[in-house]
């Protein structure tokens, strides 16, 4: 649950990191609303944490459609914040240069978990794990390979793993 928020305020090299109480005031600014709009991985900041939980437990019910074994993905990075004991800052504490940009590993989808198609096994090359992917996950953290732009994103592979090697601290 996040009781916190942080700003980077100012401009150019002067700039101060600001951590404020998450409160009204600042969620319901039309800023933040964008802000998380724009980063499907904030789904949950959009609700209170009781109401996100229900669209989340109820979209991990829903088949997950139009996709096929062998299909490959990008995955944000910041979907492995939520996997392993203790990780729910291990994207930040990368401390990854171009924050503003989006970190992407390859993964392809080896199979489905069940009859139902509500939950995927999805195999990642560069970490050589597999991870079980829902609808949620799909939807706040696969970034669609055709949109791969090197404007927005940063494909992690062998040789980014070679400069930052800190990204197989899980």
């Amino acid at each position: 649950m996040r009781f916190t928020v942080e700003f980077d305020v100012g401009n150019g090299e002067d700039v101060e990191r600001v951590i404020v109480p998450m409160s009204e005031d600042i969620s319901n600014t039309e800023q933040f609303e964008l802000f998380v709009q724009s980063r499907p991985y904030l789904f949950p900041l959009r609700y209170t944490a009781r109401v996100a939980e229900q669209k989340i437990v109820a979209m991990n019910k829903l088949s997950i459609v139009d996709l096929e074994v062998g299909d490959e993905f990008l995955i944000d990075l910041r979907y492995f914040d939520g996997v392993g004991a203790g990780s729910t800052m291990w994207f930040d504490s990368l401390m990854l240069p171009e924050r503003e940009k989006t970190y992407v590993v390859e993964m392809v989808l080896s199979r489905w978990k069940n009859k139902q198609q509500t939950s995927a096994l999805l195999f990642c090359p560069l970490f050589k794990d597999s991870y079980v992917f829902k609808a949620y996950d799909f939807m706040s953290c696969a970034v669609p390979v055709i949109s791969l732009s090197a404007e927005t994103h940063i494909l992690v592979d062998g040789s980014f793993s070679k400069a930052y090697p800190q990204i197989f601290d899980m």
